[in-house]
């Protein structure tokens, strides 16, 4: 069982890590605190994804799970989600 629950950690881990890569080395988007922050900001996402798919589950029922053991779209999306609303509240705009 503890198995169960390092892997799912591990996810939600690279599933953050992956909205920092792409946000910050893909898109090319600036933020405070550069990548670290990114990163911590995505995992946080990751992580809020989970609990939002624990608590509306039978919402996100219709979408395909990861090895039948976690739902992958919840926690990718708010990582995602949260990366970007971070990035535009971090940026300067010149104007």
């Amino acid at each position: 069982m503890p198995v169960y629950y390092f892997v799912i950690g591990m996810m939600y881990i690279l599933i953050g890590f992956f909205s920092a890569i792409l946000f910050y080395y893909v898109f090319h988007k600036r933020f405070l605190g550069n990548f670290w922050a990114a990163l911590a900001v995505g995992v946080i996402g990751s992580i809020a994804g989970g609990f939002a798919d624990y608590l509306f589950g039978g919402a996100f029922r219709f979408l395909s799970n990861l090895f039948n053991s976690m739902n992958l779209f919840p926690p990718l999306f708010i990582s995602l989600f949260l990366v970007w609303l971070y990035h535009k509240l971090s940026t300067v705009r010149d104007e």
